[in-house]
């Protein structure tokens, strides 16, 4: 993975409070990445109550990232428009046009960004992908332990004789 391009320079306050929320970025979908390799681990141990507080913290995880996240783009469209630059729609290609000095640190800011969150991604289709098998495999196993029947599972009526209630109820079972 491509390591994070440092700003090195003199640039405008705008574009080293960009550069500032680009590591902000960072260090947020690093803390989302390690939950989630917890997350997985909790998964694979069968803990619910660690896989509940991980996911609270996924969750202010996400929210804070979406946060920051407005934050890169409010300042990159101030970067922009302090440039001259009117277009309705922000990118970082816009930024290496405005400061064609800055070339080589937005590119490879886009890069690394876009590496970050394919593997991010791919991580969370690997946990839910582990939740949905476990949720299979749990369905399978109740499913069998409540249509199990064979000639140990005896069930008797109230008169004592033998009698009839549906499957996943076994009273006076004979073992």
């Amino acid at each position: 993975m491509a390591a994070l391009p440092n700003l090195v320079g003199k640039y405008p306050e705008h574009v080293q409070d960009l550069a500032n929320t680009v590591v902000e970025l960072d260090a947020i979908l690093n803390e989302i990445h390690q939950i989630i390799e917890k997350q997985i681990e909790a998964v694979v141990q069968s803990d619910s109550k660690e896989l509940s507080v991980l996911t609270e913290m996924h969750t202010e995880l996400q929210l804070r990232y979406a946060s920051s996240e407005k934050e890169f783009i409010k300042k990159l469209k101030y970067c922009a428009e302090s440039a001259d630059n009117k277009s309705d729609s922000v990118r970082l290609e816009h930024l290496r046009e405005a400061y064609p000095v800055l070339g080589d640190w937005v590119e490879g800011v886009r890069k690394f960004l876009n590496e970050k969150v394919q593997n991010l991604s791919k991580k969370q289709s690997q946990l839910v992908n582990l939740l949905e098998f476990a949720i299979t495999r749990n369905k399978n196993l109740m499913h069998s332990i409540y249509d199990m029947y064979n000639h140990k599972n005896k069930i008797y009526s109230s008169k004592g004789g033998n009698g009839h209630i549906p499957s996943g109820v076994a009273i006076n079972q004979e073992i």
